[in-house]
């Protein structure tokens, strides 16, 4: 089966600078981004052993935590220059 490729005028009405946004190139003028990271634990239990003798020495350590909290977040925003036709736009 053969499958018509359609021709359209799409981008030819588009100006240099939307033709290359749209394509994916054009330049930023600022690009940031923030990294968030927190860690909570309550509630902490250390067990030690020691322990010293003719056959060597050892110490063990056990953790235990009744609550354990973690979050981590991302973001990076995109300006596009004053001047462009898309400024002010969040991308």
């Amino acid at each position: 089966m053969l499958h018509q490729i359609l021709e359209t005028d799409w981008l030819s009405e588009l100006s240099d600078e939307q033709q290359e946004i749209v394509a994916g190139g054009g330049q930023l003028a600022e690009i940031n981004k923030e990294i968030q990271t927190a860690f909570e634990a309550s509630n902490t239990l250390f067990r030690n052993q020691v322990k010293s003798g003719p056959e060597g020495s050892f110490v063990t350590t056990q953790i235990a935590n009744v609550s354990l909290d973690t979050v981590a977040e991302e973001a990076l925003k995109a300006a596009l220059p004053s001047d462009s036709i898309l400024a002010g736009t969040e991308l």
